[in-house]
């Protein structure tokens, strides 16, 4: 009898004691889902960034009989452009550098008037912006000009 009364009143204190905290993360990660489509659908890689087909230098040293004429592009540090240590764009604001396009443009109308292989070695301040790198190489695939070198940014 003793042992009927002691389960009873077990099962009656079980009845009236708190359940043991929880959380319900269900709803949480539905919206964090709901997030992770809306930002994959609204963001866009850009084509002319993600997509430029240059040929980077190899270690391999293949004999050639053309003439190479090297074009030396600095970036310097307050984003000024020099090609072949001509300044050619000082505007850091426009990200078109037309002064720029009009060298590139003569300098490959002279270098296709004799043969010869475009070739760019381009040399980056380490305090100038990555973005004005990233234009250079925009126009550089602009003009189809594949052959690049890259110096610089070492931080």
């Amino acid at each position: 009898m003793k042992a009927s009364k002691l389960q009873s009143r077990i099962q009656r204190q079980k009845q009236f004691e708190p359940a043991t905290p929880g959380l319900d993360v269900s709803s949480l990660i539905d919206v964090s889902f709901l997030l992770l489509v809306f930002f994959l659908a609204t963001s866009s890689l850009q084509k002319k960034e993600t997509d430029l087909s240059m040929n980077l230098p190899r270690e391999e040293i293949s004999p050639q009989n053309e003439e190479i004429y090297p074009m030396e592009i600095e970036l310097h540090a307050d984003g000024s452009i020099s090609v072949d240590e001509e300044i050619v764009s000082q505007d850091t604001t426009n990200r078109e550098m037309p002064q720029f396009d009009k060298k590139l443009d003569h300098l490959l109308k002279l270098l296709r008037s004799t043969d010869q292989v475009p070739v760019a070695f381009v040399t980056a301040d380490d305090n100038a912006t990555h973005q004005r790198l990233v234009d250079i190489v925009n126009t550089l695939a602009k003009f189809k000009i594949t052959n690049v070198a890259m110096n610089g940014f070492r931080d």
